[in-house]
């Protein structure tokens, strides 16, 4: 189920971040390689923090679409695997008003709360004069 809903899901994770990795300034990274520094910690403290925001981004980007995934998971599952999205399609067919709107609800509250969490993180971590 993972791999299918990868399948459709990574497209979109790397189009979101290949504008951002191509923006950022490599001087940054020369400097810390003139400096003496490892690739790989060059990697970890200079470009990561700096796509820490476009990878949270990225993710809720991948989380939203992944949970609005109807067929792909109706498909691979066989109709087994039960998910927000089936259950509210199904529930949209006929059952209680209210059932299928605490559905749609919970279906809008999830990619909403990734984004919201992608927002804030990179605020928290990376508040100036907070260290």
């Amino acid at each position: 189920m993972a791999f299918a809903h990868l399948l459709f899901v990574l497209p979109y994770v790397f189009l979101s971040l290949a504008s951002s990795y191509r923006r950022l300034d490599s001087r940054f990274a020369h400097v810390a390689a003139s400096l003496g520094a490892a690739p790989i910690k060059v990697f970890f403290q200079i470009k990561l923090p700096q796509l820490f925001a476009p990878i949270l981004i990225a993710i809720a980007l991948g989380l939203a679409i992944s949970f609005g995934q109807y067929l792909p998971t109706l498909l691979a599952g066989g109709g087994r695997i039960a998910t927000i999205t089936t259950e509210a399609v199904t529930l949209a067919n006929g059952a209680s008003r209210r059932t299928s709107a605490v559905y749609a609800i919970m279906q809008m509250a999830l990619p909403l709360i990734g984004f919201i969490v992608a927002w804030v993180l990179p605020k928290y971590f990376f508040r100036s004069g907070a260290r």
